[in-house]
């Protein structure tokens, strides 16, 4: 190493001390630095951050780092927090590999980031104890002294050989985003009004950087109230900065995040005016290729030792388990975590924020490591007593404080009313498909992060558990329940959330379909696009079965297909009002008949005759013949005809179709009614061809 570090307090009477002989002594001294032949100095920082226990290559991060070390008079190499959760590897471990591997790798500095506490106190002071370089916060306070955690430094001086004296100031998020037990005894203060006291600082060091765990737009903030500090170096917003962004002079790099990028900054110091230039850019890992041997093996070592448990396959599924669009209904991934949680305590209700859904997991072999990656913060589950009247109050604060979804479900079906502007306005609660009593107490399942007031929830009722076990352990438990009842862990969205815009004066256009009825958004949008008529006597009829002739009308409508005249009518049973309409679905390809010559226009339309209609008007649409290699799961896949099964599994991927009785079952015989077939009309026509 070609640098010490020097405590704060004692730098700063040391260089106080130096300012005055040197003044008494007619000597002048430029910022810190004492004489030197060259007009310039330089620091070279290479800087981390959000690397969130992504340790695979890390050998070639210490290799490039060792590199510029070596190459350079005046180096720092400093984090910017977030080094932990995102691994099970560092996780299971609470953070010792990493620490292990940063100490191997001589980082300097690390300020501390909101998941440095996901592992709960004890185990953040044995980390920081553990660790040979600094964890900074100037913005974090113990205000209880009982605990595990000992207030940590605001800053550190470095001081170099030449005499160059660098300040890492530290900030952190406030409060930070991680479970409120981790942080109990500590306050935290505004970062930028915390930046603002350390003016001194700027007066007692040559350059000064801030370390950062607060967010892109906040690093902004920073740059525009504060203007002593030389450079900023960001984390907590995973913003990739190709090279530092200037904000009222003052530099702003950030990597990204997950080891992606290693940041590299020259600060070059003009000894007669004090001023700092800052250059910089980003080195992409991948692009890289020299490996620092004794680092990669202990990276190779930890994953060794992990690896028989998180290579274990749990389960299988065929349709993948997504996260996607969880901030805007539930989703398949969100509906198996929920029905695991809920399933181990046999919980009424099972709530999760969708925050705490880390990744999606692909279609294929499910293992154990899979699930500590989707559910990287050991969260443990907690059970409550809560009445109905409380649940909704949360489900409004779930939407309300982003104005999207939050909470995923199991047990509890909810939807979101909101007007024009997206703002709350309602919610309607079921259970077991009927209305949430307010007065009723449920048995509601939760992550610890939450139960315990995280993301600023108040779970209002009596705790029944607070450590029913680990939300892993039942995700885990409950894969290896549906492979031995189902052979698959398969899920899709099921509308258990959804959310709804409250029109202004909007009348049913049908006096047997009330705003309310489930299928009325369907309907009521077909009706205004002129695809459904209804009957003389103003009613839908919903729950009726329609026919196969009514069907081929709606559907080219909604095609807007008319026949060509050059077809004569192929079918010597079809006569009277939807005649057209069939000949138009025949010359598209869209209906064929019976073997006989007839076309049964009067007979239900069955749920495969339904699938297969749509997928030919699929392939008219986009002149594509589409030939998919079913994989259904159905209960009653025997009763599926051969020719349905790949429209059946090509459609239910565009989420046009799903099955009935939670997906057990596809009722492939069954009648079609008036409500099912406008809502796969009503998602069909919503396709972009």
């Amino acid at each position: 190493m070609n640098q010490f570090v020097v405590k704060s307090k004692i730098q700063a009477i040391f260089l106080t001390l130096l300012v005055v002989l040197f003044s008494s002594a007619g000597l002048s001294l430029q910022g810190t630095v004492l004489a030197n032949e060259s007009d310039t100095a330089t620091l070279n920082i290479v800087h981390t951050n959000d690397i969130h226990a992504k340790i695979n290559n890390f050998g070639k991060i210490g290799a490039y780092i060792e590199a510029q070390r070596e190459n350079s008079s005046n180096f720092l190499y400093l984090d910017a927090g977030d080094i932990f959760s995102g691994n099970p590897v560092v996780d299971l471990k609470d953070g010792e590999p990493i620490i292990e591997l940063l100490n191997a790798m001589q980082l300097d500095a690390l300020t501390i980031g909101n998941h440095e506490f996901d592992y709960g106190q004890e185990a953040f002071a044995a980390r920081v104890l553990d660790s040979s370089f600094s964890w900074l916060s100037a913005n974090t306070e113990v205000v209880d002294e009982t605990i595990a955690i000992e207030q940590p430094d605001p800053y550190e001086i470095f001081e170099f050989e030449e005499g160059l004296t660098v300040g890492v100031l530290g900030l952190t998020q406030a409060p930070p985003a991680t479970a409120p037990a981790g942080i109990v005894g500590l306050q935290f203060h505004d970062p930028v009004a915390t930046a603002l006291e350390f003016e001194y600082l700027a007066d007692e060091v040559d350059i000064l950087v801030a370390l950062t765990h607060i967010g892109y737009s906040e690093d902004r903030r920073l740059a525009e109230t504060v203007d002593f500090i030389d450079v900023i170096i960001g984390g907590h917003s995973h913003t990739t900065l190709s090279e530092p962004q200037f904000v009222n002079g003052t530099a702003i790099a950030q990597t990204g995040g997950d080891a992606n990028n290693i940041g590299n900054l020259e600060l070059e110091l003009d000894l007669e005016t004090g001023e700092v230039e800052v250059k910089g850019f980003l080195q992409q890992v991948s692009q890289l290729e020299a490996t620092n041997d004794d680092i990669q093996a202990m990276v190779d070592s930890y994953n060794a030792e992990a690896e028989e448990l998180l290579n274990t396959v749990i389960g299988y599924t065929n349709t993948g388990l997504t996260r996607d669009g969880r901030n805007v209904g539930d989703v398949p991934l969100g509906n198996f975590w929920m029905d695991a949680v809920r399933d181990s305590l046999d919980a009424d209700i099972s709530l999760t924020n969708g925050g705490g859904i880390r990744a999606s997991i692909a279609p294929g072999d499910i293992t154990a490591g899979d699930i500590f990656t989707v559910e990287p913060f050991g969260n443990i589950i907690t059970e409550k007593e809560m009445t109905g009247a409380a649940l909704k109050d949360v489900i409004e604060y779930s939407y309300s404080w982003r104005n999207q979804i939050d909470l995923q479900t199991s047990g509890l079906h909810y939807t979101i009313y909101t007007d024009q502007e997206g703002n709350y306005v309602d919610a309607d609660l079921y259970v077991d498909g009927q209305p949430i009593d307010m007065d009723q107490t449920y048995t509601v399942a939760l992550n610890n992060f939450i139960a315990t007031g995280g993301d600023g929830y108040n779970f209002v009722g009596e705790t029944i558990q607070e450590d029913a076990g680990l939300v892993t352990n039942a995700m885990i438990n409950y894969a290896g329940l549906l492979m031995e009842e189902k052979g698959a862990i398969d899920y899709e969205v099921e509308g258990r959330i959804q959310v709804k815009v409250v029109e202004e004066e909007v009348e049913s256009p049908f006096t047997d379909v009330r705003t309310n009825h489930w299928a009325f958004d369907y309907i009521y949008v077909l009706t205004q696009d002129g695809v459904i008529n209804g009957y003389e006597d103003g009613t839908f009829k919903p729950s009726n079965n329609i026919s196969r002739a009514h069907f081929a009308a709606l559907l080219t409508r909604t095609l807007d297909l008319e026949p060509t005249g050059n077809t004569s009518n192929p079918f010597k049973d079809v006569s009277g009002e939807h005649t057209n309409a069939i000949i138009a679905a025949y010359e598209a390809g869209i209906v064929q008949g019976k073997p006989d010559g007839t076309f049964a226009p009067r007979d239900n339309v069955s749920r495969e005759q339904m699938v297969l209609m749509l997928m030919r008007a699929y392939e008219y649409e986009t002149g594509v013949k589409i030939d998919v290699e079913p994989a259904l799961s159905f209960e009653d896949n025997h009763s599926i005809s051969d020719y349905a099964m790949g429209p059946i599994q090509y459609l239910m991927d565009l989420g046009i179709i799903q099955g009935k009785e939670n997906g057990r079952i596809f009722d492939p015989r069954g009648g079609a009614t008036r409500a099912q077939a406008a809502k796969v009309l009503y998602y069909f026509g919503k396709l972009d061809y």
